[in-house]
């Protein structure tokens, strides 16, 4: 069985046309990841916080879409790696 791990983001509220929510449950999909909404209001500018949970290399290829990314393979994106947590 493969190690699942988990990484915490936050998602601005305008990211999607018809809502953050919309657009979490795509990409969640498209990187074969689980989500988990934390807190509506969370604690980075108050926007949403949800909890990503999947396999490290589906974790780290969701980090890297341009969604999350400035650019792919970014400088952030490798901060935003460090937060990985193992199940």
């Amino acid at each position: 069985m493969e190690t699942l791990y988990t990484i915490d983001l936050d998602v601005a509220h305008d990211s999607h046309p018809d809502g953050h929510i919309v657009l979490v449950t795509k990409i969640s999909s498209e990187h074969n990841v689980s989500f988990t909404l934390l807190q509506e209001i969370g604690p980075a500018g108050g926007n949403p916080l949800y909890r990503f949970t999947g396999s490290k290399s589906n974790l780290t290829n969701l980090v890297n879409t341009n969604f999350f990314a400035e650019e792919p393979g970014c400088d952030h994106c490798e901060f935003l790696l460090t937060f990985l947590k193992k199940v």
